[in-house]
């Protein structure tokens, strides 16, 4: 395991039990996902359950947050993940860059553990300043929760409701430890800027009526780009409807790529007990160089980065966002009680630029259940794309399963 300046068990001992805080709660909880296919980038071969079509991983987060005063919290997540020597024996893959060498592909790091939480909070009133090691959730840049061991970042930021109905966000973001290409975190967990110097976002989230939420953010990329997110929801008697615009626009000083927008409208109905029905469609411009999506897991080409567009595919991210590109998603979901919660996905994805031609379409079935504090998953994943498995279908069968250490 890679040794910090103090081990993960001691700072987290450090937030918990080095001062006798009575407001402290720990959380946390322990993962296993397996993930295996039957196609392969090239059309080669490849068998579901085979070792080297198969990727497994374990991880594990406790963390530790804890009130010092009536005006200051503070708190620690700890992560670590390890391949349990699966790798030689059932999956040669990963979840989690955090055990590759990025310059050469392999397992250099079979256990590993990082800090990937430790921040301190204030209250003055209806304003809250946090700076530190934290999760984020804005449009464009954002936490992405779907692996064995987030993503998540270095900065600071101040949160204010004192106008009615409406929050107020602003934010400095530095550092951030993702990746992309389906790895989300980089070697050992590292930390690294984003873009050159950062970014600095600005959010507006308003909810004076009360089944419509309105928002909107700006960021700005220093010698990079300046982009901006639009979004409104609506749900009342079992209708939700929202509208998402979103662009990017890199600084004409520096770059002479394109500005890149994007379009997306979603419908809904929640009005049956257990049952929701959805349909989306996004479009984003032909001439467009920037994908919109997560800044933070996009360091390469884009691929793997998760979109908060609606037609976001289940398992195929880093599609949606690209230039030329028309999405359509319908997805359906029922909880059925004492049994299961299930779930069908639809994705289909049309890409056509003078760069790039494509056509994916993906269904996904899935079926979860807990059981006290474990949470299981069972997905199916059926996809066709003409750049992956030399444009043949292929399955994927994926097992998440999750242990709650916390009630």
């Amino acid at each position: 395991m890679k040794i910090a300046k103090m081990s993960l068990v001691s700072a987290l001992l450090l937030g918990s039990s080095a001062y006798a805080f009575e407001n402290t709660n720990v959380s946390g909880d322990a993962r296993f996902f397996y993930s295996t296919i039957d196609g392969s980038g090239d059309g080669s071969k490849a068998d579901l359950f085979g070792k080297d079509s198969s990727i497994a991983d374990a991880g594990v987060n406790l963390g530790v947050t804890t009130e010092i005063d009536e005006t200051f919290k503070a708190g620690i997540k700890g992560y670590a993940v390890t391949t349990l020597g699966l790798e030689k024996q059932i999956a040669t893959g990963v979840w989690s860059g955090a055990h590759l060498d990025m310059d050469t592909g392999d397992i250099e790091y079979p256990t590993t553990g990082w800090i990937g939480e430790a921040w301190l909070e204030a209250a003055f009133g209806n304003t809250i300043a946090k700076a530190g090691r934290m999760e984020l959730d804005t449009p464009l840049v954002f936490t992405e929760g779907w692996g064995v061991a987030p993503n998540t970042f270095e900065a600071g930021t101040v949160i204010n409701t004192d106008l009615p109905d409406t929050t107020l966000t602003a934010a400095w973001i530095a550092n951030g430890n993702g990746y992309s290409e389906f790895l989300l975190t980089d070697t050992n967990g590292d930390f690294s800027a984003l873009g050159d110097q950062g970014a600095v976002a600005f959010g507006v989230v308003n909810n004076s009526f009360e089944p419509l939420t309105v928002q909107g953010w700006y960021y700005e990329m220093p010698k990079y780009a300046q982009a901006y997110w639009l979004q409104a929801d609506f749900s009342m008697s079992g209708i939700v409807a929202g509208i998402q615009y979103a662009g990017m626009n890199p600084d004409e000083n520096l770059s002479t790529a394109d500005d890149s927008t994007a379009l997306a409208f979603k419908l809904g109905y929640e009005g049956i007990e257990n049952l929701g029905l959805y349909a989306a469609y996004s479009t984003t411009d032909e001439d467009g160089d920037q994908y919109i999506g997560n800044i933070a897991t996009r360091p390469g080409a884009g691929w793997g980065m998760q979109s908060k567009l609606y037609t976001e595919a289940w398992w195929n991210f880093g599609y949606v966002g690209g230039a030329g590109t028309d999405s359509v998603n319908v997805t359906a979901t029922y909880n059925m009680p004492d049994v299961a919660d299930f779930g069908l996905f639809y994705t289909n994805i049309e890409t056509d630029t003078t760069a790039f031609e494509n056509t994916l379409n993906e269904v996904t079935f899935t079926a979860g259940k807990s059981f006290g504090k474990l949470d299981t998953l069972f997905a199916y994943i059926y996809a066709e794309s003409d750049d992956f498995n030399a444009g043949d279908a292929y399955s994927t069968v994926q097992f998440y399963l999750t242990y709650n250490f916390a009630d």
